[in-house]
């Protein structure tokens, strides 16, 4: 079954020009993998990952350094923290501060419990 460069990529969806260099990488080198990218390697293992985010989810509040001395202890790799907040934050992680509220005391929630009972029937504006 031949069919052109041009068939295949309407049958397929793709470019024309897609269908051709996949078409050439096969009769050069007879497979369709892709050539490794330039860059450096990433130092975590995919375990380490996961140990990460398995930090984070056992202790939510923990701080990226911390987790660094955890991730030293349990695999022996020296980490920058930012490297722990990328691994959270591809993992759909995102940092969060907590909103401050006041305190309210025992004796003042029942204080406010009762003024709220005490006006639930009250007129509003008058």
């Amino acid at each position: 079954m031949n069919k052109t460069v041009a068939e295949i990529a309407r049958s397929v969806g793709r470019p024309r020009t897609t269908v051709q260099d996949i078409i050439n990488r096969y009769k050069n080198s007879e497979n369709f993998d892709n050539k490794p990218r330039t860059g450096r390697p990433c130092k975590l293992t995919g375990r380490a990952k996961r140990k990460i985010i398995q930090i984070i989810e056992k202790k939510p509040k923990t701080s990226s350094t911390k987790v660094c001395g955890e991730l030293l202890e349990f695999s022996g790799k020296d980490v920058h923290s930012r490297t722990v907040r990328r691994v959270l934050n591809n993992a759909q992680y995102s940092a969060r501060i907590r909103r401050k509220k006041p305190l309210i005391s025992k004796v003042n929630q029942a204080e406010r419990l009762n003024f709220a009972k005490d006006y639930q029937n009250h007129p509003i504006g008058l």
